[in-house]
């Protein structure tokens, strides 16, 4: 008996020679038999939503993300071409996430079919730049109307909330208090 596997089937081959088995061809008296079997299917799996581009986008895009390296794990999307799977990524986004990755520049057009790419332009848009501005001005919202809180109060509020990163409250304090 042979097993052979991939990450989609499984193959068993097995060769009988019991002089029952009618004969081949070729005279020897075995005839492999061979059984192929998949991976149930997952019922209930869809695809993943669009993605929230509202709020913390950097904490959405890192939820994004993981859900969407599972999605691809276990429906088989791995398995596709990468022109496909840039596509369904795309449909996927919807059109908010679809208008970020036509801002992208890449160093190479060929490169905008490639998913490892284009989840590497997504990562350095969402969480390798903060957003200074964006940040200051929920602070400064949150301040202005909560003026009579302590600075550690409005600290606490703040990254309670989510609107901004903690590092970037802390750094807003202290630029705050020194002014």
């Amino acid at each position: 008996m042979t097993t052979t596997s991939t990450s989609a089937t499984t193959t068993i081959s097995t060769a009988s020679s019991s002089p029952a088995t009618p004969s081949m061809s070729s005279g020897t008296g075995t005839a492999p038999i061979t059984h192929t079997f998949s991976p149930p299917p997952v019922h209930g799996l869809k695809p993943p939503g669009k993605l929230n581009t509202s709020g913390n986008l950097a904490d959405a895009w890192k939820s994004y993300k993981q859900v969407w390296e599972n999605y691809c794990l276990i429906s088989g999307l791995n398995s596709q071409t990468e022109e496909y799977k840039v596509a369904f990524f795309l449909h996927c986004l919807g059109t908010e996430g679809l208008k970020i990755y036509n801002g992208f520049q890449f160093d190479n057009e060929p490169d905008r079919k490639i998913l490892a790419k284009v989840l590497e332009k997504f990562d350095e848009f969402t969480l390798g730049q903060t957003n200074e501005t964006y940040e200051r001005y929920v602070f400064n919202v949150f301040r202005k109307n909560r003026n009579p809180l302590t600075p550690m109060s409005l600290f606490s509020e703040i990254s309670q909330s989510h609107a901004i990163s903690a590092s970037a409250c802390v750094t807003l304090l202290s630029r705050t208090a020194l002014s």
